[in-house]
Protein backbone atom coordinates (compact mmCIF):
# COMPACT_ATOMS: atom_id res chain seq x y z
CA UNK A 1 0.00 0.00 0.00
CA UNK A 2 1.10 3.53 -0.56
CA UNK A 3 -0.15 6.06 1.25
CA UNK A 4 -0.12 9.92 0.46
CA UNK A 5 0.14 12.38 2.92
CA UNK A 6 -0.83 15.71 2.94
CA UNK A 7 1.78 17.49 4.99
CA UNK A 8 3.29 20.50 5.16
CA UNK A 9 6.53 19.60 4.46
CA UNK A 10 8.92 21.32 1.59
CA UNK A 11 8.32 19.50 -1.44
CA UNK A 12 7.61 20.12 -4.76
CA UNK A 13 3.30 21.42 -5.54
CA UNK A 14 3.52 19.25 -8.44
CA UNK A 15 5.85 16.35 -6.97
CA UNK A 16 3.40 16.13 -3.70
CA UNK A 17 0.22 16.22 -6.05
CA UNK A 18 1.62 13.56 -7.80
CA UNK A 19 2.48 11.54 -5.10
CA UNK A 20 -1.12 11.80 -3.91
CA UNK A 21 -2.73 10.80 -6.98
CA UNK A 22 -0.49 7.81 -7.31
CA UNK A 23 -1.61 6.53 -3.70
CA UNK A 24 -3.84 3.60 -2.59
CA UNK A 25 -4.80 6.26 0.59
CA UNK A 26 -4.73 9.36 1.21
CA UNK A 27 -3.79 11.12 5.22
CA UNK A 28 -4.42 14.12 5.90
CA UNK A 29 -2.72 15.30 8.96
CA UNK A 30 -2.85 17.81 11.55
CA UNK A 31 -4.66 19.79 9.54
CA UNK A 32 -6.82 23.01 11.56
CA UNK A 33 -10.44 22.81 10.83
CA UNK A 34 -10.14 26.77 10.91
CA UNK A 35 -8.62 26.70 7.71
CA UNK A 36 -12.09 25.60 6.51
CA UNK A 37 -14.09 28.45 8.41
CA UNK A 38 -12.99 31.38 6.14
CA UNK A 39 -14.41 34.17 8.11
CA UNK A 40 -15.32 33.37 11.69
CA UNK A 41 -11.39 34.43 13.06
CA UNK A 42 -8.72 36.36 11.59
CA UNK A 43 -8.81 34.13 7.91
CA UNK A 44 -11.19 36.10 6.18
CA UNK A 45 -9.55 35.58 2.92
CA UNK A 46 -11.46 32.29 1.38
CA UNK A 47 -8.33 31.20 0.01
CA UNK A 48 -7.40 28.62 2.29
CA UNK A 49 -10.81 26.88 2.23
CA UNK A 50 -11.19 27.41 -1.36
CA UNK A 51 -7.91 25.55 -1.66
CA UNK A 52 -8.90 22.72 0.19
CA UNK A 53 -12.09 22.04 -1.39
CA UNK A 54 -10.32 22.15 -4.75
CA UNK A 55 -7.44 19.71 -3.26
CA UNK A 56 -10.58 17.42 -2.28
CA UNK A 57 -12.28 17.27 -5.49
CA UNK A 58 -8.84 16.35 -7.11
CA UNK A 59 -8.89 13.01 -4.69
CA UNK A 60 -12.18 12.34 -4.87
CA UNK A 61 -11.37 8.68 -5.62
CA UNK A 62 -9.23 8.16 -3.08
CA UNK A 63 -9.69 6.80 -0.02
CA UNK A 64 -9.32 9.48 2.75
CA UNK A 65 -8.42 9.45 6.50
CA UNK A 66 -7.56 12.07 8.65
CA UNK A 67 -5.85 12.09 11.61
CA UNK A 68 -5.43 15.11 14.61
CA UNK A 69 -7.69 17.30 12.80
CA UNK A 70 -8.16 20.43 15.31
CA UNK A 71 -9.40 24.01 16.05
CA UNK A 72 -9.24 27.34 17.53
CA UNK A 73 -12.73 27.91 16.91
CA UNK A 74 -14.89 28.97 20.15
CA UNK A 75 -18.55 29.09 19.87
CA UNK A 76 -21.05 26.44 20.36
CA UNK A 77 -21.96 24.10 17.75
CA UNK A 78 -25.79 26.05 17.53
CA UNK A 79 -24.44 29.40 16.72
CA UNK A 80 -21.66 27.71 14.45
CA UNK A 81 -23.95 26.29 12.30
CA UNK A 82 -26.41 29.62 12.23
CA UNK A 83 -23.72 31.81 11.28
CA UNK A 84 -21.98 29.82 8.91
CA UNK A 85 -24.14 27.42 7.08
CA UNK A 86 -21.80 27.32 3.98
CA UNK A 87 -18.98 26.14 5.49
CA UNK A 88 -20.39 24.05 8.45
CA UNK A 89 -22.58 22.20 5.37
CA UNK A 90 -18.66 21.82 3.88
CA UNK A 91 -17.46 20.01 6.96
CA UNK A 92 -20.58 17.91 7.17
CA UNK A 93 -18.98 17.25 3.60
CA UNK A 94 -15.30 16.58 4.64
CA UNK A 95 -16.82 14.13 7.55
CA UNK A 96 -18.76 11.79 5.37
CA UNK A 97 -16.10 11.77 3.21
CA UNK A 98 -13.38 10.24 5.55
CA UNK A 99 -13.69 6.44 6.68
CA UNK A 100 -11.87 7.61 10.03
CA UNK A 101 -11.01 11.56 11.50
CA UNK A 102 -9.39 11.73 14.64
CA UNK A 103 -9.44 15.01 16.80
CA UNK A 104 -7.29 16.61 18.58
CA UNK A 105 -9.79 18.62 21.12
CA UNK A 106 -13.38 18.69 22.63
CA UNK A 107 -14.45 21.55 20.22
CA UNK A 108 -13.39 20.12 17.18
CA UNK A 109 -14.99 16.62 18.13
CA UNK A 110 -18.66 18.09 19.56
CA UNK A 111 -18.52 20.43 16.06
CA UNK A 112 -17.99 17.32 13.80
CA UNK A 113 -20.38 15.23 15.94
CA UNK A 114 -23.00 17.28 15.58
CA UNK A 115 -22.79 18.07 12.18
CA UNK A 116 -22.71 14.26 11.39
CA UNK A 117 -24.19 12.15 14.66
CA UNK A 118 -24.73 9.44 11.97
CA UNK A 119 -20.77 9.50 11.51
CA UNK A 120 -20.06 9.33 15.26
CA UNK A 121 -18.15 6.26 15.30
CA UNK A 122 -15.87 7.44 12.98
CA UNK A 123 -14.57 10.30 14.54
CA UNK A 124 -12.80 9.70 17.82
CA UNK A 125 -10.96 12.03 19.97
CA UNK A 126 -7.28 11.93 20.40
CA UNK A 127 -4.91 14.07 21.65
CA UNK A 128 -2.72 16.92 19.75
CA UNK A 129 -0.35 15.19 16.94
CA UNK A 130 2.62 17.24 18.21
CA UNK A 131 2.91 14.64 21.48
CA UNK A 132 4.57 12.30 18.84
CA UNK A 133 7.41 14.94 17.43
CA UNK A 134 9.87 14.80 20.46
CA UNK A 135 10.18 10.93 19.56
CA UNK A 136 10.28 11.08 16.01
CA UNK A 137 12.80 14.04 15.92
CA UNK A 138 14.90 11.87 18.37
CA UNK A 139 15.27 14.52 21.41
CA UNK A 140 15.29 13.95 24.47
CA UNK A 141 15.21 16.12 27.86
CA UNK A 142 18.33 17.43 28.96
CA UNK A 143 18.59 15.65 32.57
CA UNK A 144 20.74 18.40 33.90
CA UNK A 145 18.12 20.99 33.32
CA UNK A 146 15.71 19.39 36.11
CA UNK A 147 17.22 21.91 38.89
CA UNK A 148 18.22 24.25 35.95
CA UNK A 149 16.89 28.24 35.67
CA UNK A 150 15.52 27.96 32.40
CA UNK A 151 11.75 28.95 31.63
CA UNK A 152 10.30 28.86 28.11
CA UNK A 153 7.77 30.87 28.05
CA UNK A 154 5.43 30.69 25.13
CA UNK A 155 3.63 34.06 24.42
CA UNK A 156 0.69 34.61 22.07
CA UNK A 157 -1.09 37.46 20.82
CA UNK A 158 -2.91 35.41 18.13
CA UNK A 159 -5.63 34.06 20.10
CA UNK A 160 -6.08 36.44 22.69
CA UNK A 161 -8.99 38.18 20.36
CA UNK A 162 -11.18 34.98 20.61
CA UNK A 163 -10.30 32.26 22.48
CA UNK A 164 -10.60 34.41 26.26
CA UNK A 165 -13.82 34.69 27.77
CA UNK A 166 -14.78 37.25 28.68
CA UNK A 167 -12.32 38.88 25.28
CA UNK A 168 -9.30 40.46 26.24
CA UNK A 169 -7.09 42.75 24.32
CA UNK A 170 -4.05 41.86 23.02
CA UNK A 171 -2.27 44.60 24.81
CA UNK A 172 -3.94 43.67 28.09
CA UNK A 173 -2.23 39.86 27.24
CA UNK A 174 1.30 41.80 26.75
CA UNK A 175 0.75 42.97 29.50
CA UNK A 176 0.75 40.23 31.53
CA UNK A 177 3.30 38.27 30.07
CA UNK A 178 5.73 41.28 30.34
CA UNK A 179 5.16 41.40 33.97
CA UNK A 180 5.42 37.57 34.28
CA UNK A 181 8.82 37.61 32.63
CA UNK A 182 10.30 40.73 34.70
CA UNK A 183 9.04 39.00 37.73
CA UNK A 184 11.19 35.70 36.26
CA UNK A 185 14.15 38.08 36.03
CA UNK A 186 14.04 39.15 39.32
CA UNK A 187 13.80 35.58 40.51
CA UNK A 188 17.05 34.97 38.46
CA UNK A 189 15.59 32.81 36.46
CA UNK A 190 16.78 32.45 32.29
CA UNK A 191 13.71 32.96 30.05
CA UNK A 192 13.43 31.88 26.71
CA UNK A 193 10.77 33.60 24.90
CA UNK A 194 9.41 31.19 21.85
CA UNK A 195 7.43 32.54 19.21
CA UNK A 196 5.02 29.94 17.35
CA UNK A 197 4.52 32.21 14.44
CA UNK A 198 4.98 35.31 12.69
CA UNK A 199 1.94 37.01 14.53
CA UNK A 200 3.62 36.84 17.64
CA UNK A 201 6.75 37.75 17.01
CA UNK A 202 7.17 41.91 17.24
CA UNK A 203 5.38 41.42 20.37
CA UNK A 204 7.83 39.09 22.03
CA UNK A 205 11.02 41.18 20.09
CA UNK A 206 9.39 43.78 22.40
CA UNK A 207 9.57 42.10 25.22
CA UNK A 208 12.79 40.64 24.82
CA UNK A 209 14.71 44.17 24.48
CA UNK A 210 12.38 46.16 27.42
CA UNK A 211 14.27 42.86 29.53
CA UNK A 212 17.49 42.92 27.55
CA UNK A 213 16.78 38.93 26.47
CA UNK A 214 18.16 37.84 23.05
CA UNK A 215 15.72 38.07 20.36
CA UNK A 216 12.32 35.25 20.56
CA UNK A 217 12.94 31.87 19.09
CA UNK A 218 10.85 31.46 16.19
CA UNK A 219 10.23 28.00 16.06
CA UNK A 220 9.84 25.10 14.14
CA UNK A 221 9.21 22.06 15.77
CA UNK A 222 12.66 20.93 16.27
CA UNK A 223 13.84 23.81 17.32
CA UNK A 224 11.43 24.38 20.16
CA UNK A 225 11.95 21.24 21.19
CA UNK A 226 15.68 21.56 21.79
CA UNK A 227 15.04 24.75 23.67
CA UNK A 228 12.16 23.04 25.85
CA UNK A 229 14.42 20.18 26.28
CA UNK A 230 16.82 22.53 28.10
CA UNK A 231 14.22 24.33 30.49
CA UNK A 232 12.80 23.40 33.93
CA UNK A 233 9.45 24.15 33.22
CA UNK A 234 7.53 26.04 30.50
CA UNK A 235 4.49 28.79 30.67
CA UNK A 236 2.28 29.58 27.67
CA UNK A 237 -0.57 30.71 26.76
CA UNK A 238 -0.85 28.31 23.88
CA UNK A 239 -1.26 24.49 23.72
CA UNK A 240 1.80 23.83 21.17
CA UNK A 241 3.99 24.97 23.83
CA UNK A 242 2.42 23.00 26.54
CA UNK A 243 2.06 19.63 25.14
CA UNK A 244 5.77 20.04 23.29
CA UNK A 245 6.83 20.65 26.92
CA UNK A 246 5.04 17.29 28.10
CA UNK A 247 6.27 14.99 25.57
CA UNK A 248 9.67 16.00 26.52
CA UNK A 249 8.36 15.67 30.49
CA UNK A 250 8.96 19.09 30.95
CA UNK A 251 6.34 20.64 33.30
CA UNK A 252 4.21 22.89 31.81
CA UNK A 253 1.49 25.33 32.95
CA UNK A 254 -1.15 26.68 30.50
CA UNK A 255 -3.42 29.47 30.96
CA UNK A 256 -6.91 28.48 29.89
CA UNK A 257 -7.05 31.36 27.26
CA UNK A 258 -6.55 28.85 24.97
CA UNK A 259 -9.91 26.92 24.41
CA UNK A 260 -7.54 23.30 23.48
CA UNK A 261 -7.09 23.74 27.44
CA UNK A 262 -8.38 20.45 28.36
CA UNK A 263 -6.30 18.11 25.95
CA UNK A 264 -3.34 20.01 27.55
CA UNK A 265 -4.74 19.18 31.41
CA UNK A 266 -5.45 15.23 29.86
CA UNK A 267 -1.90 15.18 29.30
CA UNK A 268 -0.70 16.26 32.57
CA UNK A 269 -0.36 20.16 32.32
CA UNK A 270 -1.12 22.84 35.29
CA UNK A 271 -3.88 24.98 33.87
CA UNK A 272 -4.59 28.39 34.86
CA UNK A 273 -8.43 29.86 34.03
CA UNK A 274 -6.32 33.40 32.61
CA UNK A 275 -3.63 35.76 33.19
CA UNK A 276 -5.85 38.54 34.22
CA UNK A 277 -5.96 37.20 37.70
CA UNK A 278 -4.62 39.93 40.84
CA UNK A 279 -1.07 39.88 40.21
CA UNK A 280 -0.23 38.76 43.78
CA UNK A 281 -2.07 35.39 42.84
CA UNK A 282 -0.49 35.13 39.60
CA UNK A 283 2.97 35.43 40.41
CA UNK A 284 3.10 33.30 43.78
CA UNK A 285 0.96 30.46 41.45
CA UNK A 286 3.79 30.63 39.09
CA UNK A 287 6.66 30.74 41.88
CA UNK A 288 5.12 27.63 43.24
CA UNK A 289 4.21 25.67 40.10
CA UNK A 290 8.15 26.51 39.06
CA UNK A 291 9.29 25.51 42.49
CA UNK A 292 7.95 21.86 42.19
CA UNK A 293 8.72 20.98 38.31
CA UNK A 294 11.58 19.07 39.46
CA UNK A 295 9.80 16.64 41.57
CA UNK A 296 6.65 16.15 38.94
CA UNK A 297 9.19 15.79 36.66
CA UNK A 298 9.89 11.89 36.96
CA UNK A 299 6.06 11.12 37.39
CA UNK A 300 5.27 13.47 34.62
CA UNK A 301 7.36 11.64 32.06
CA UNK A 302 5.84 8.22 32.79
CA UNK A 303 2.52 9.37 32.69
CA UNK A 304 3.42 10.78 29.27
CA UNK A 305 5.20 8.04 28.12
CA UNK A 306 1.90 5.73 29.00
CA UNK A 307 -0.42 8.42 27.31
CA UNK A 308 1.28 8.30 24.63
CA UNK A 309 1.45 4.38 23.95
CA UNK A 310 -2.18 3.87 24.61
CA UNK A 311 -3.43 6.70 22.40
CA UNK A 312 -1.17 5.42 19.73
CA UNK A 313 -2.71 1.96 20.08
CA UNK A 314 -6.31 3.42 19.97
CA UNK A 315 -5.66 4.78 16.34
CA UNK A 316 -3.93 2.01 15.09
CA UNK A 317 -6.94 -0.15 16.31
CA UNK A 318 -9.48 2.50 15.03
CA UNK A 319 -7.19 2.45 11.44
CA UNK A 320 -7.47 -0.70 11.43
CA UNK A 321 -11.31 -1.15 11.90
CA UNK A 322 -12.05 1.61 8.95
CA UNK A 323 -10.50 -0.46 6.47
CA UNK A 324 -9.88 2.16 4.35
CA UNK A 325 -8.52 0.27 2.08
CA UNK A 326 -9.77 -3.35 1.52
CA UNK A 327 -8.01 -6.33 1.35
Amino acid sequence: MDAGYWTTEHMPLKERLDKVRQSDLVVIAGTPIIYMVSGHSFLSDPWASEVFKKRLKNISDKPLISLGIGSILEDDEQRLTDGWPDEMAFLKEFVDRNNLITTRDRITQDLLVSLAPERKGKVIESVCPSLWASESLGIARNEKSLDGNLIGLSFSVESSNWDSKPHRSADARRHSADLIVGHLLKRHRDVRLICHNEIDYDVQKEIAAAHGLQKPLVASARSMLECLSGARAAITWRIHGAIGALSLGVPALLFKTDSRWETAERLGATTWKDDSQDVGTLLQLIDDFIMAAPDRSVALSNFVREKRQREEAKIVEAIRRANPIAP
